[in-house]
């Protein structure tokens, strides 16, 4: 593919390492290459020197409903008050995640109401595998201290402000301004962008 013009698209990058190994450098394609690499640590891009970096927003409510609804029952507005009663208990914890609403609205298409409502409870207590793995997969590569600082965060400081979640761990940890970035970086956790609340 060398000096070649190409279309290149990467699914769920996790270190620098890999690109390397494929392309030893994307710099090595023709003139207007594209090269679309997908990822959970924003680091890999930086690194690789990707100067245009485009990060997916959770789903507004709207744009939920209108998945849930096209994957769970072919349509993308309620029908029965049922519909609309199982987009709510979903919505209520996807959390504008595509990735969970997708999967459960999937799942639910072609079964009866009872067998829907009964899924949905469970999915709210028990996440689905592949949900599940996707989630673990950015755990993982974690260290020590960082999935500590998560565990800290996740539980005690939701929709706390930036500065607050910043002078607790550096109080608690030896890393706690790098280790804040690296999980916003992997997308486990987020600060809105007046950075006042996590």
């Amino acid at each position: 593919l060398s000096k070649k013009k190409v279309l290149v698209v990467c699914d769920d990058v996790s270190k620098l390492s890999q690109l390397e190994f494929l392309f030893r450098g994307i710099d090595r394609f023709g003139p207007r290459s594209v090269v679309i690499i997908t990822t959970r640590n924003k680091q890999v891009l930086i690194q690789c020197g990707i100067d245009l970096i485009y990060e997916v927003n959770k789903l507004n409510k709207y744009e939920s409903i209108q998945l849930f609804f096209q994957r769970a029952f072919k349509s993308i507005h309620p029908i029965e008050y049922h519909q609309l009663k199982l987009s709510q208990m979903v919505l209520s914890f996807a959390n504008g995640n595509s990735l969970v609403i997708r999967l459960i609205g999937s799942s639910l298409r072609g079964k009866t109401k009872s067998y829907q409502e009964s899924e949905v409870k469970k999915q709210k207590q028990v996440p689905k595998p592949k949900i599940w793995n996707v989630l673990k997969w950015s755990f993982d590569g974690l260290d020590c201290e960082e999935k500590e600082m998560f565990f800290d965060i996740a539980c005690f400081f939701k929709g706390k402000d930036r500065n607050y979640v910043t002078r607790f761990t550096d109080a608690c940890y030896v890393s706690a301004h790098s280790g804040i970035e690296n999980l916003i970086d992997k997308s486990l956790i987020y600060f809105t962008k007046s950075d006042s609340d996590a």
